[in-house]
């Protein structure tokens, strides 16, 4: 006895004793569906590939490492971190048991090789464990349906749609969602008494922290929705309600990048006016290159208007064309404006704008200068 008293120094029986207290009472915490979903009811958490997770109240500083670990249920070790980094590269679809691992390097390096068991693993050193679903694209649409399940009598049904993590992004009484962006989704079915709502039933809350009279949480359906890298141009055009004739007034362009690459090559955008209608200059644009053309159009003459840039237009991006126009006879004018190239597929089209320009002698106040005119007219 006194010869092991000798090998184990007094400071690593402290060390050891209070690593284990605070493994346990401090706890580290693999965030993934915070606290743990049920043992984790989504189907979906991770997009296969390559992604990161979260770990916090580990020990961190000069001599600690930290790894993340995916396994099977059998404990086998089947993806690691580098370490001290949270992103795992590479992962294939499947279910996984996620840990933290956290040591002393000084003291203990845990043998954390693929195909080696965590069990082996001191507990001291490892996190709680937590389900991870790992999914693999299911969609290019962005939109989602999933069955819809039959109730009680007495009982309602509302669907959540959920992110990887839990979070609450919508509720619906259908479940049908639609006109969502590339991302990791749940469409989890609530039933509850009829006549009551669930507490913490609310968009931006946790799933796991929903609660109710006779309610129940179903089954999730997951989506993994991996829409065509592409752009796509987007086009509006606004234009003043009225105008003079033989007086300039402005059309506004925006052409806006509404899909997830950013644009290339040439965008070219075509605005045929009216007949009535001439280009008379750019007013302003974002480098854009603007020139018109007379066009015959349906045995009448037009002015065709074409701009061009080899801008990049980010995703959410937009970039601004003003050209302006001068109506030779007065009347109803509607106009429109078209869009493509630059990576997006087809035609854009905006919205139809509508001017009506009046005669010099009835424009109010639109036109200021001629209230002059026509006042003094009477001293002839």
């Amino acid at each position: 006895m006194k010869t092991i008293t000798e090998k184990i120094k007094p400071s690593r029986i402290k060390h050891d004793i209070g690593y284990l207290f605070w493994s346990i009472m401090m706890g580290f915490v693999l965030t993934i569906s915070s606290p743990t979903f049920s043992q984790n009811r989504l189907e979906c958490n991770y997009k296969a590939g390559t992604f990161n997770m979260t770990l916090t109240g580990h020990t961190t500083g000069i001599g600690f490492s930290s790894r993340l670990v995916l396994t099977d249920n059998n404990g086998t070790i089947k993806y690691v971190t580098p370490v001290n980094s949270t992103t795992f590269q590479n992962v294939l679809a499947g279910n996984y048991l996620a840990y933290g691992i956290t040591y002393e390097n000084a003291l203990y390096v845990p043998n954390l090789d693929v195909g080696k068991n965590i069990n082996l693993v001191s507990a001291c050193y490892k996190t709680v464990v937590v389900p991870t679903n790992i999914c693999d694209c299911n969609n290019s649409t962005g939109n989602f349906t999933s069955l819809a399940i039959n109730i009680a009598i007495g009982k309602t049904v509302s669907y959540a749609l959920t992110d990887g993590k839990g979070k609450i992004l919508l509720i619906k009484m259908n479940p049908t969602f639609e006109g969502n962006p590339d991302g990791v989704y749940n469409i989890i079915p609530i039933t509850y008494q009829e006549g009551t709502y669930p507490l913490n039933f609310e968009i931006g809350k946790d799933i796991s922290l929903i609660t109710g009279i006779n309610m129940t949480i179903e089954k999730a359906t997951g989506f993994v929705a991996c829409l065509p890298q592409k752009p796509i141009l987007d086009i509006t055009k606004n234009a003043p309600n009225a105008a003079v004739v033989e007086n300039a007034f402005n059309y506004t362009l925006t052409i806006k990048n509404i899909g997830n690459t950013a644009t290339q090559d040439i965008i070219t955008v075509t605005d045929t006016l009216q007949q009535g209608l001439t280009f008379q200059k750019t007013v302003s644009s974002d480098s854009w290159n603007c020139q018109s053309n007379i066009v015959i159009v349906n045995n009448s003459t037009r002015t065709l208007v074409t701009c061009q840039s080899s801008n990049v237009i980010i995703p959410n991006d937009s970039q601004t064309i003003i050209f302006s126009v001068v109506a030779q006879k007065t009347g109803l004018f509607i106009n429109q404006a078209f869009a493509n190239g630059g990576g997006s597929i087809g035609y854009s089209s905006s919205n139809k704008v509508q001017t009506v320009v009046k005669d010099k002698t009835d424009c109010k106040e639109i036109c200021v200068p001629f209230t002059v005119i026509k006042k003094t007219k009477k001293s002839f």
